[in-house]
């Protein structure tokens, strides 16, 4: 946001230049090693160990398309039926897609269930195993981005139906992923037909798939209730956890590990955390053009910074390891 607005400004030549440096340092510093690390955890999952890890990313669809009846992109209902469609692509698996209606909240709870079920379903594909390790991508929408999904992450493990999960928010601005491109698929479609009925809804989804070349494997799934995982969970949340989601004081990766049962880790569950997804980025920060380092940043007044991303707390804190 500061460096477009930096460049609208209009500020000569080589301030654009500038502006144009900057951006490619954030691109290639910042979102792209964010990416480079997501395609490592879903070629893990794919790739290297399909049999015990598991890679998940969860999006809701933009309600534009949502509304029944769906009359392409000339007309719109204004009291229509609403739906919510919320997407789950596990990788090497398929698309799952979740609908409820206006009888149940798109909140943290529908979240928690679709990934639930998510999990659920790949250990039953794989003979009642789950995962040793699971990756999760999310968004920074307050249904994904909750204490009560943390909770329930922490809670696998010290069941140990996981032995390791990974919980990773995509940057602001930046969120767009391979699930964004199915929704771009169903947009597509719903853009030239005419649906008028919930189950002709659901029969145009699967139809938007059909012939294509990547022959993703694709479920519509109805939701018409959900547990009420807040109200399960709220007594054992701290009161005083809160702001990890908001402005500067977002985490972006969260990482439980089923640990030998101790002292420090009376659950048998270690989280840690760090703000960013790979271990260094490159930040661009606002300042007074005097106190800017750089050629670039005495021009823009916007400062180019490496940060190291380290977990928390430290990892050497403590003996306890996580099970291999």
């Amino acid at each position: 946001a500061y460096i477009n607005e930096c460049r609208n400004q209009q500020k000569g030549r080589e301030v654009a230049k500038a502006c144009k440096h900057l951006m490619v340092m954030h691109r290639g510093g910042m979102f792209m090693l964010e990416r480079i690390e997501y395609r490592r955890r879903v070629a893990e999952a794919v790739i290297h160990n399909p049999g015990t890890v598991m890679s998940s990313i969860i999006d809701g669809a933009s309600q534009s398309h949502c509304m029944l009846p769906h009359v392409g992109v000339n007309a719109e209902f204004k009291k229509g039926l609403g739906q919510h469609i919320e997407g789950v692509l596990t990788h090497n698996h398929g698309l799952t897609i979740y609908r409820s209606f206006p009888t149940v909240d798109a909140d943290s709870d529908f979240t928690i269930f679709c990934l639930l079920s998510e999990l659920k379903k790949w250990a039953d594909f794989h003979d009642g195993r789950f995962p040793t390790t699971w990756y999760i991508q999310i968004d920074g929408g307050s249904e994904n981005a909750n204490q009560y999904l943390l909770a329930v992450l922490e809670y696998l493990t010290i069941k140990r139906i996981c032995q390791s999960i990974l919980l990773t928010r995509l940057p602001v601005g930046h969120t767009h992923e391979d699930i964004d491109a199915c929704f771009g698929t169903i947009a597509s479609w719903f853009d030239r037909s005419f649906t008028q009925t919930p189950n002709d809804y659901k029969t145009a989804i699967l139809a938007a798939f059909d012939g294509e070349k990547s022959k993703l494997k694709i479920e519509v799934v109805d939701v018409f209730v959900v547990p009420d995982y807040q109200a399960l969970f709220e007594p054992f949340i701290d009161p005083l956890f809160s702001r990890t989601h908001k402005m500067e004081w977002t985490q972006h990766q969260y990482r439980f590990q089923a640990v030998v049962i101790s002292k420090f880790f009376p659950q048998g569950s270690k989280v840690t955390y760090r703000k960013y997804s790979s271990d260094k980025v490159v930040l661009i920060e606002k300042k007074p053009l005097f106190n800017c380092m750089t050629s670039v940043g005495r021009l823009t007044g916007l400062e180019p910074k490496t940060v190291l991303s380290k977990w928390y707390p430290a990892i050497d804190t403590h003996k306890d390891r996580a099970i291999e």
